[in-house]
């Protein structure tokens, strides 16, 4: 499965790309990324405390939290 990455503490980054070295920060954005790129089926979220709009609307997509392995 293809992946993309999360991780609060990448909030000052200023191009992120949802690669594990350069995560976003916000799972939105990662939601946003799978709906560009269909081939995306896993989103990986580091451990941290999120804001953004909730809920979340995720279908036929992985959501996997820290320590899901």
């Amino acid at each position: 499965a293809s992946e993309t990455f999360v991780d609060i503490a990448a909030k000052n980054l200023t191009a992120p790309r949802g690669t594990a070295a350069c995560p976003f920060a916000t799972i939105g954005d990662a939601i946003d990324e799978t709906n560009r790129r269909p081939a995306v089926t896993r989103i990986r979220v580091a451990a941290g405390r999120y804001e953004g709009k909730f809920p979340l609307v995720v279908r036929g997509i992985d959501l996997l939290g820290a320590g899901s392995d």
